[in-house]
């Protein structure tokens, strides 16, 4: 009986804890979009930036910078599978800030080359021989 007894005070404050937990999860995604794609910036965000880029100075001048780094990328090689240290980080970090940068520029201008160019990025990272597994081991679980 004491057994048993021990069992439910521990079950008890555990279920309440999952159950808890449960609930957070779910808020936590409630404000997700249901449909699909789910991008960083959907056609009405694109619609805000347009707007911003054509009425305000500051705006513009946010968007100008973003044209120049983006021809700036274009200009440069792809990104190579190089190490620095034990780690990939830096190739996979230049990577997602050029795909993020030639994606803003290619989604409010319609620039072709643009895309051409996120796709090279993507292309030359599925092309690495590994993600560097060996610093995958070394992380502490």
């Amino acid at each position: 009986m004491k057994l048993a007894s021990q069992l439910v005070g521990l079950a008890v404050p555990l279920i309440l804890s999952f159950r808890i937990l449960a609930a957070a999860r779910i808020r936590r995604w409630a404000g997700l979009r249901a449909g699909h794609p789910r991008l960083l910036l959907n056609d009405a965000h694109i619609q805000r930036v347009k707007a911003r880029v054509t009425g305000e100075s500051e705006g513009r001048k946010w968007y100008d910078k973003i044209v120049r780094e983006a021809q700036t990328v274009r200009a440069q090689p792809p990104v190579r599978h190089e190490l620095s240290g034990p780690r990939l980080l830096a190739q996979s970090d230049l990577a997602l800030n050029r795909i993020i940068e030639l994606g803003l520029v290619a989604r409010v201008s319609g620039d072709r080359e643009a895309l051409a160019r996120i796709r090279q990025e993507l292309l030359a990272m599925a092309a690495f021989p590994d993600f560097n597994p060996s610093h995958f081991s070394t992380r502490p679980r």
